[in-house]
């Protein structure tokens, strides 16, 4: 459950807000009835006047119809002659109302007056009237600026209301009141106040109130009332409405909301539309109101966007949120309800959508994008429908549902969300259909104990993981596509009555389906592609019986071998082997590939598994509660956790194995052996792991003839009362720690080369005691031997040189007996302990310790760090060349400064010579210091360099060395343009140029999906795109060399189904005559998406290119007398054309005779130009004139 304290937070915001203590008569329920209003709003609001087409007036008291009489006011009351109040300056500062009138059923208006009260009461009150109208005025007040106390049918219109210290505009106890087309400010109270005022009407007004704590524009027990058209802005809650009914809010802005923007409170039957909220907390809170329809609704930089609680009926529809700080829509007690095309974008903190105790309704068509939180939570209730749910880039889950009954979830389509793209938990009778998830961050649609749940026709694409389901009864989870998962595709955990059939899973890095646990599972007709099955491990053999048929795995089928015994497997006929509860089977020859756990075997007892290879592989092998198990030729190929996991089984043998490239995490081993004692493993190889071996609470494990090379972490690594361990006759090269034991007893360690680590050999661990540690060859790494707070080891015989740091180092390590070994040539110290004087021996008690080459006789050796002192040391001083055996060495095809250095050993050292290939490379006199080689300039490629030493008794050393010379730049690659293409036609291809010393292969892919691979030469690669479906696609090409590097290069496509022709007109035929210029055929050409164009001349091509969609013009000249034939054809992308043919004829210069000129034509030619000649001279003397 997602905890939040929204709620009490919100309460508390609308208990604080300011109430207003006001009385009259209770309120009427009285049908709608909106005036139709003639004036202009366009119009200024306040007085038309200036103030000196204004008279000057004294406060006017009116009370009665008589007075309009006695006081000489122009009209006779009716509503076609009212009284009427206009031009007056009423400005006085006297304690008395600038305009008050009442008791009275005149009609009156009061127009173009300024009214300006410097006193602590109204500008006008109107008090028991029925027919006035107070327009083009202009009304500042120190108090309240217009007060109608029983004023009915009052029109307050185009009007300019200012209230420097309480409420612009109060209406009580009124009806059937307009105000429209004004301006009303407060600057330290309320802008409007309305009170038991049914059928008031508001409309085009504009009201502004400085202050915080209190309201713009509040209502209250004012039924049939309409707001529309204007605008609120406050420093506090703009629009409240209370206990009013039958309310329409129409075309309404609200800005700089500082709590709330509108606030309707126990009322029913609201109409709000077109509503527009900008910048503050609130914006629009419905607090226990039924019978509510909110459409056309926008929100933006808002703290909240929409709140709803203790609603019945609700009906939101066309609502945007646009930069929501916490949520942008929030729902609480909801009864009844319709949610639709609600548009949600970048929520600051917490949810798009988030609800609790939701009842009977929908969401549909729903957008939630960028939101910082969960996008859409709904805690607790029932009957629940989403549909149409689109959510992207979301900053935790993408929907979550807890605690409900009786749920819909149809068409959801989740893009890029940081945690579960779905969680829905403690929620019965749940259908989830039709959908797509992709890129979640963790689980795509996450199920937790429910009852009656079904999970179909979803496309889960790129997800972390693609559906768990776990405390399940009665689910099914049918017709999935599940894609490229980092984890599994299908989870099922603890489910009773649980159905996975009909699901297409490819590419899930770790498991197809996973089981653990359950009871009554059916997995039936699953096509998994480099995907497979796999069991939890199980303590009884009853939790492994489940229903298995019709599944494949690569296109082969599963093999669920329960309780059988005595047969041979032909491991090639299967895509994935899993055994329980038997006896005395092999499983021979087959090659596995991008499978999870290809080979399984659950409470079997004498297994053979040989001639194996696996690729690309989570597990390679899992065993549980098996005994006597034989692996042998086996080559496991990881991408992921374990090589071997051998759980609870004694007695097994590994042989002749290859594991190599488990290490994605700092869990995954070559071969883990957890409870597994009396294992063998030998003669074989571990290479490019995170770890090699790990011995965990397994006894009396052998570890013999293997090599270990290349390990992240640590080669051999024994823990947890791993002992009795032999580790006798392994390479180990380039590991963190060559061979680690912690909490282990009497390790024996010999006969083992290790090079190239942090430390050779290292002991630790309070428990770690009695270790033998024999005839090692331990050279060139940072140390030696490394033992930390363990007692009682034997070391002896070993050879440990070149080490970067110290030969031997002993801390809080006591009883060791360390001698017959060498320590020659550490940076450090050859050996380091801080033991006591005689805490440990250093030597064999009775006239040998070890070899030091830091030692010359005679006299006592005392170690570096404490009391101790080896009594019979011995020089070690070689007299035959010794020299180092180098790591390999890698650099930078073309790269300069590449050198290799030994330090050989001997005391007549003479000379010395370098083969790389076995061709001579360099040689030189040996000058007492080093020897340094120069390898710059090797070709691409690996090559082996031989260093060998002579003294000068012609005694020799050799030392190898491997070089890799190895591409570090990418390809070069061309940068393609977008395009368009065409659903119909042909021959459509994209080109790229690339070049590389060393190219190698090429993928292209289109939407994320491989179209196309192969290997490429340094020239030009192409691809065909004439499949392409009509669309938005987008292609990318990447181009590897032989060391990996990479170039890339993306085509945004776009396809088109184009079945118009081009449009072409059809020229005149051009006839001229020979020798002439300037002759030409123009076809006026166009179309949408224009490609080629072709003429041909009397039926030959003359001419084809490019054609952009402009005009194409030919000149025609030069050719013989004749008749010729011109023919264009248009051609659009898609391969639509048009064509036209112009006939060309050209007349031979002697064929043509002079015309013969028509007199009569002349003369009107020339008596026209005659016209003009005079109409110009006449004009001329006219102009003459008039200058003179």
């Amino acid at each position: 459950m997602i905890k939040r304290s929204t709620s009490l937070l919100l309460l508390t915001i609308l208990l604080v807000q300011p109430l207003l203590a006001v009385t009259g008569t209770p309120s009427m329920n009285v049908a709608s009835n909106e005036t139709s209003f003639t004036e202009a709003a366009t119009l200024a609001a306040g007085t038309r006047l200036d103030a000196d087409e204004m008279t000057d007036h004294v406060p006017i008291l009116i009370n009665g119809t008589q007075d309009f009489v006695d006081q000489g006011w122009p009209g006779a009351g009716t509503s076609g002659d009212p009284y009427l109040i206009e031009g007056l300056n009423i400005t006085w500062d006297i304690g008395e109302i600038g305009i008050h009138i009442f008791n009275t059923t005149a009609y009156f208006i009061i127009r173009d007056c300024l009214v300006v009260q410097g006193s602590n009461t109204q500008g006008i009150l109107l008090e028991n009237t029925t027919q006035g109208v107070i327009e083009y005025t202009t009304v500042e007040s120190q108090y309240i600026g217009i007060s109608c106390y029983f004023a009915d049918n009052t029109q307050i219109l185009n009007s300019d209301i200012n209230a420097i210290s309480y409420i612009g505009i109060e209406l009580a106890i009124c009806t059937d009141l307009v105000l429209a087309n004004s301006h009303i400010f407060s600057d330290d109270s309320m802008g409007i106040l309305v009170n038991e005022c049914p059928n008031f009407q508001s409309t085009g007004n504009t009201v502004i109130v400085d202050q915080t704590g209190t309201y713009g524009f509040y209502v209250t027990q004012s039924n049939n009332t309409i707001i529309r058209d204007g605008s609120v802005t406050s420093g506090s809650n703009n629009l409240r409405i209370d206990q009013s009914y039958f309310v329409d809010i129409i075309n309404m802005d609200f800005h700089d909301i500082d709590t709330i923007g509108l606030f309707c409170y126990l009322s029913d039957d609201y109409n709000l539309t077109n509503l527009y909220f900008e910048g503050g907390f609130l914006s629009l809170v419905l607090d226990t109101c039924d019978d509510v329809d909110v459409s056309d609704v926008t929100v933006e930089d808002c703290s909240y966007g929409i709140f709803a609680d203790q609603c019945r009926n609700l009906h939101i529809s066309d609502y945007d949120a646009i930069d929501i700080g916490i949520i942008g829509l929030l729902l609480e007690n909801i009864f009844e309800y319709e949610i639709e095309d609600v548009y949600i974008n970048s929520v600051a903190s917490d949810e798009g959508i988030s609800s609790a105790n939701l009842n009977n309704g929908t969401f549909s068509n729903i957008e939630l994008y960028n939101i910082g939180g969960a996008s859409m939570v709904c805690e607790t209730g029932e009957n629940l429908t989403i549909t149409n749910l689109v959510i992207s880039n979301g900053y935790d889950y993408g929907v979550y549902i807890w605690d409900f009954d009786n749920v819909i979830c149809q068409e959801f389509h989740i893009d890029q969300v940081a945690d579960t793209a779905i969680y829905i938990d403690i929620t019965d009778n749940l259908e989830v259909t039709n959908g797509t998830v992709q890129y979640a961050g963790s689980t795509a649609l996450y199920v937790d104990s429910g009852v009656n749940v079904t999970i179909s026709n979803y496309a889960l694409d790129r997800n972390y993981e693609g559906i768990y389901a776990t405390g399940c009864t009665n689910i099914e989870i049918t017709n999935n596509e599940i894609k490229r998962t980092e984890y599994s595709g299908i989870i099922v955990s603890s489910c009773t009555n649980a159905s996975v059939t009909g699901n297409v899973i490819d590419d899930s890095r770790r498991d197809g389906i996973e089981i653990y646990y359950g009871d009554n599972i059916a997995i039936e007709n699953n096509i998994m592609t480099d995907a497979g099955l796999r069991f939890s491990m199980y303590t009884t053999v009853t939790n492994y019986i489940i229903s298995i048929s019709g599944n494949t795995i690569n296109g082969l089928p599963i093999y669920y071998g329960l309780n059988q015994s005595s047969i041979n497997i032909d491991a090639s006929s299967y895509g994935q082997i899993i055994l329980i509860n038997s006896t005395d089977m092999t499983i021979d020859t087959g090659t596995y590939h991008s499978i999870s756990a290809p080979i399984q075997v659950y409470h079997c007892g004498y297994v053979t598994i040989q001639n194996v290879t696996a690729t690309e592989a989570y597990y390679g092998l899992i065993a549980y509660q098996t005994h006597n198990l034989t692996v042998t030729n086996v080559d496991v190929d990881g991408n992921g956790y374990r090589g071997f996991y051998l759980r609870y089984c004694d007695d097994a043998t590994v042989t002749d194995v290859t594991v190599h490239g488990f290490r994605d995490t700092s869990s995954s081993y070559g071969i883990h052996l957890y409870y597994s004692d009396l294992a063998v493993i030998e003669n074989s190889l571990f290479y490019h792991n995170y770890r090699a071996i790990y011995m965990e609470y397994s006894d009396n494990v052998s570890i013999i003839n293997n090599e270990v090379l290349d390990q992240e972490s640590y080669g051999i690594w024994g823990w947890h009362d791993s002992d009795y361990a032999t580790i006798e006759n392994n390479v180990i090269m380039n590991a963190t720690w060559g061979i680690y034991g912690d909490s282990g007893e009497s390790y024996v360690i010999q006969e083992n080369t290790i090079r190239y680590c942090d430390m050779g050999i290292r002991i630790g661990g309070s428990s770690s005691s009695n270790w033998v540690v024999n005839n090692n060859t331990i050279e060139s790494n940072t140390d030696g031997i490394y033992i930390s707070f363990g007692d009682g080891h034997t070391i002896t015989n070993n050879v440990v040189r070149w080490s970067d740091d110290d030969g031997i180092y002993c801390s809080g390590s006591t009883g060791n007996s360390i001698h017959h070994n060498i320590f020659a040539f550490s940076d450090g110290d050859n050996a380091w302990d801080n033991g006591a004087l005689n805490s440990s021996l250093w030597d064999d008690n009775v006239s040998m310790g070890n070899y030091w080459s830091d030692y010359s006789a005679p006299g006592t050796y005392s170690i570096t760090g404490g009391g101790q002192i080896d009594y019979y040391p011995m020089e070690y001083a070689p007299t035959e060349p010794m020299i180092e055996q180098l790591d390999e060495f890698y650099y930078a095809e073309g790269s300069t400064g590449n050198t290799l250095t030994w330090v050989p050993r001997d005391n007549a050292l003479k000379n010395w010579s370098v083969t790389i290939d076995s061709s001579p490379w360099d040689s030189g006199a040996w000058n007492l210091v080093d020897i340094t080689v120069d390898i710059d300039g090797l070709a691409h490629g690996t090559h082996t360099l031989v260093l060998t030493v002579w003294d000068v008794d012609q005694n020799s050393a050799s030392s190898t060395v491997t070089i890799h010379v190895f591409d570090d730049t990418k390809p070069s690659l061309s940068d393609e343009p977008n395009r368009l293409a065409f659903v119909d036609a042909t021959g459509q291809e994209i080109v790229w140029e690339v070049s590389d010393l060393h190219p190698d292969h090429y993928v292209i892919f289109v939407d994320t999906e491989e179209f196309t691979t192969g290997t490429w030469t340094t020239g030009t690669i192409s691809v065909n795109i004439d499949s392409l479906d009509i669309g938005e696609h987008v292609l990318v090409l990447y181009v590897y060399d032989i060391d990996g590097n990479r170039a890339a290069d993306g085509v945004r496509i776009r396809v088109l189904d184009d079945d118009i022709a081009p449009t072409l007109n059809s020229p005149s035929d051009v006839t001229y005559t020979e020798g002439t210029q300037e002759n030409h055929i123009i076809w006026n050409a166009d179309d949408q998406y224009p490609d080629r164009y072709t003429i041909e001349f009397n039926g030959s091509t003359l001419v084809s290119r490019d054609w952009g969609g402009s005009n194409v013009i030919l000149n025609v000249d030069g050719l013989s007398p004749g008749t010729y034939e011109y023919t264009l054809t248009v051609w659009d992308g898609n391969g639509n054309s048009a064509s036209d043919s112009v006939s060309v004829i050209v007349v031979s210069l002697e064929d043509t005779t002079p015309p013969l000129i028509d007199l009569g034509l002349l003369l009107i030619i020339g008596g026209g130009i005659g016209a003009v000649i005079i109409v110009v001279i006449v004009a001329m003397q006219i102009k003459k004139r008039r200058a003179g």
